[in-house]
């Protein structure tokens, strides 16, 4: 979340509300371990009425949001942002 802020803000958009539901689903990893397989965010965001980004540019904002994310980049679990 704080990295997509961080790149909507340097896009001068102005986030009033972000929410999330992140859900967690349990399976066996490659190496016949309990673990986390697949991780979905359900993100909800509210942007300033003056300067709204269309779905595109939102959808690239969590691309390199994703990319940067320290807890992305440090699991092994699949993780997919599912648009409301």
């Amino acid at each position: 979340m704080l990295f997509f802020l961080s790149i909507a803000s340097k896009r001068k958009f102005i986030v009033r509300n972000y929410e999330d539901a992140a859900v967690g689903m349990m399976g066996m990893n490659d190496e016949g371990k309990k673990a986390f397989t697949d991780i979905e965010l359900h993100p909800k965001i509210e942007f300033d009425p003056g300067n709204i980004p269309g779905e595109e540019i939102i959808q690239k904002m969590h691309e390199l949001a994703h990319a940067s994310c320290f807890l992305a980049n440090s699991i092994k679990a699949a993780i997919s942002i599912v648009q409301p």
